[in-house]
Parts: C-alpha cells; sequence; structure tokens
C-alpha cells in the first residue's frame, strides 16, 4: 500500500475537519469531561485556529494520502510562552503536537509514528526545546505508542466529580 505523506493545505480543510471530529469523539469515550460529539461549529472553528498557527509560520498539519484519500492527519503548533510563565518556567520554545488521527483500518502500519515525525521535524527546525502532547488516562495504546517514540510522563491531571454534576 503506497501511502502518501504532505503538508495539508486549505483544500484540505473538509477532510481534516472530519478526522478532528473522529478524535473528539474517539477521546469522549474515555474523557467524562467532553460531549459525546462536538458542536457543529467546532470543526470549522478548530481548524481554524490551527490553521491560523499555519499562517504565523509556527504550526503544521500534515496529512497521509491512500489512493487519493486522507486517511490520517498529525497537528502542531509553537506554544507561546508569556512573561508571567518565565517567572517560574526557562525561557524555551515547546512543539505542542495537539493532534493524530488515523482511521482504524489503517492504525499499525507506521502512518501515526510518520506523522509524528514530520510535526516534530518542523518543531527541530524552529529550535523547539521540547516536544509535548497530552494522552488521556484510559488511553493505553496512545501512551504505549508515544513512550516508544521516547515521550516520558511529566505531569498527571486529575479530575473529581461533584454530585451536582
Amino acid at each position: 500500500m503506497n501511502v502518501t505523506y504532505r503538508k495539508a493545505g486549505i483544500e484540505d480543510k473538509n477532510s481534516v475537519i472530519e478526522l478532528f471530529i473522529q478524535l473528539v469523539i474517539l477521546e469522549a469515550s474515555r474523557n467524562p469531561t467532553r460531549l459525546p460529539e462536538p458542536k457543529p461549529e467546532y470543526g470549522e472553528q478548530y481548524f481554524n485556529k490551527i490553521y491560523s498557527y499555519i499562517q504565523k509560520g509556527t504550526g503544521e498539519i500534515w496529512v497521509a494520502e491512500i489512493e487519493g484519500n486522507i486517511v490520517a492527519c498529525a497537528a502542531g503548533y509553537i506554544k507561546e510562552q508569556f512573561n508571567e510563565d518565565l517567572l517560574e518556567f526557562k525561557q524555551m520554545q515547546i512543539g505542542y503536537i495537539s493532534d493524530l488521527y488515523v482511521r482504524d483500518e489503517y492504525r499499525n502500519m507506521g502512518i501515526g509514528k510518520t506523522l509524528v515525525q514530520y510535526i516534530e521535524d518542523f518543531f527541530k527546525n524552529k529550535g523547539c526545546t521540547y516536544f509535548e502532547l497530552s494522552v488521556t488516562a484510559k488511553n493505553d495504546g496512545g501512551h504505549k505508542f508515544y513512550t516508544e517514540l521516547g515521550y516520558f510522563d511529566y505531569r498527571n491531571e486529575m479530575l473529581k466529580q461533584t454530585k451536582n454534576f
């Protein structure tokens, strides 16, 4: 199976939005704070947010294409550091991998790994010191995937549900 990797353009918007939505739906099954499905305006607004980083030169979206169909995407951007951040954190550029989604039937073929490498290369070329991402606690497969790529745990976030919810 021949996989083509390329930067996404505005012409890929609808396909990328569809993958972003599938990722959100998947994450909703693991995260009690998410809606079961995003609101209709989510896809457009989220794509525009990521695309604004692309326009500033601080983000990229990569897609994997098989037989003319986009089957996976990865997105990332360089996190902004604000003056108050510098009161407790070292000054550095951190590349944030915001999204990675591979359609079910194309998983375990190296597509996700290759997309992450393209995003990491972008971050390296921009001088990033670290790469960061989030994986939900119940996503054992995702955690294993990123650990095998050299990522490590450095922070845990926890929730406690109130009786009012």
